[in-house]
């Protein structure tokens, strides 16, 4: 008995050692937005590391200015033009992509507003998150993390 519980750990040791890392959610992690609150985390390996989360706090007009994560190259997202005046005739929608980076071992990041209505995906709003972000009093933003090629 004792000798099946030992070996059982050693093949759960090994499997634990040899599980790919999700580097997407390493980032993710190193990832600061200053005066920001984060929640809904989600990640996965299937295709590729990809790790997502939602920051919400106060409005900003260039939320690139509080974010900071080592090894992090951000822009600010300019949409084609044919996109520009669609927002301008329709509006943005539930989401819109404000920013973008790259980290140096192939891991790309998106940054996209979420704005009235609140897309699903954010779960765990409540009643008042999900008012003050339709009255301004607060901005959310998605931060989505993919690795590897594509």
């Amino acid at each position: 008995m004792a000798a099946s519980a030992i070996a059982l750990t050693g093949i759960v040791g090994c499997l634990v050692t040899i599980a790919p890392k999700n580097i997407a959610l390493e980032h993710l992690e190193s990832i600061l937005v200053q005066g920001y609150s984060r929640t809904e985390e989600s990640y996965e390996n299937k295709v590729g590391p990809v790790a997502s989360a939602i920051y919400f706090g106060p409005p900003t007009t260039d939320i690139k200015q509080a974010v900071t994560a080592p090894g992090l190259r951000l822009e600010v997202y300019e949409p084609h033009e044919d996109i520009k005046l669609r927002i301008q005739r329709d509006g943005p929608g539930a989401t819109e992509t404000v920013a973008r980076g790259d980290f140096a071992d192939d891991c790309r990041l998106y940054i996209m507003q979420l704005h009235d209505p609140v897309p699903s995906y954010w779960m765990s709003r409540t009643p008042e998150q999900s008012e003050a972000l339709s009255n301004g009093e607060i901005a959310a933003y998605q931060f989505t993390i993919s690795c590897g090629p594509g």
